[in-house]
């Protein structure tokens, strides 16, 4: 049976963001962000240590500045960045629709009209804003709000997991 699903949205600034944060949890996998968390932390200490011996120098400046920007800033450091680059782009606003079936997928905008096979796709990830799409060194972002039901977001999760040969759910 070749039944098919369909999923349609409004590209917004706010589906960039989740698609990038989802995918930098992709490649940036939990004990890396643990790892940057902790020397954060360890910059800053050693800034302090610096402020302590030997008063104001470039270290005592430079290791808390840049331990805090990693820990704290630069989430939105990047956010801002990406709501910059989206108010630059000519595809924002445009309503996608996806079309997915047992033989592969379906893209379909105002501007442009895409058909890929799911012998194409490397990896599929599933986080809690959307789905991934791996296919050779990009990916396409189809977000949960695309679906029309609860019924038809599981029977896309159902299809992607077991059409790819890479299923996998992200934190």
């Amino acid at each position: 049976m070749n039944q098919e699903i369909t999923a349609s949205y409004v590209w917004t600034v706010n589906d960039l963001l989740k698609a990038h944060e989802s995918h930098g949890r992709v490649i940036f996998r939990p004990p890396f962000r643990i790892g940057l968390a902790f020397l954060s932390v360890m910059a800053i200490l050693a800034g302090w240590c610096a402020y302590d011996s030997d008063g104001w120098s470039i270290p005592a400046v430079a290791l808390p500045a840049v331990g805090v920007y990693f820990l704290l800033l630069r989430r939105y450091d990047v956010r801002w960045t990406l709501r910059r680059q989206y108010s630059k782009r000519k595809d924002q606003g445009l309503e996608v629709v996806w079309k997915l079936d047992t033989e592969g997928f379906r893209i379909t905008t105002s501007e442009s009209d895409m058909r890929q096979n799911w012998s194409l796709v490397d990896k599929v990830r599933k986080s809690r804003h959307g789905f991934l799409l791996y296919c050779g060194g990009m990916f396409y972002w189809l977000p949960m709000t695309a679906f029309a039901s609860d019924d038809s977001r599981r029977q896309a999760a159902d299809l992607l997991s077991t059409m790819a040969e890479d299923y996998a759910e992200i934190r």
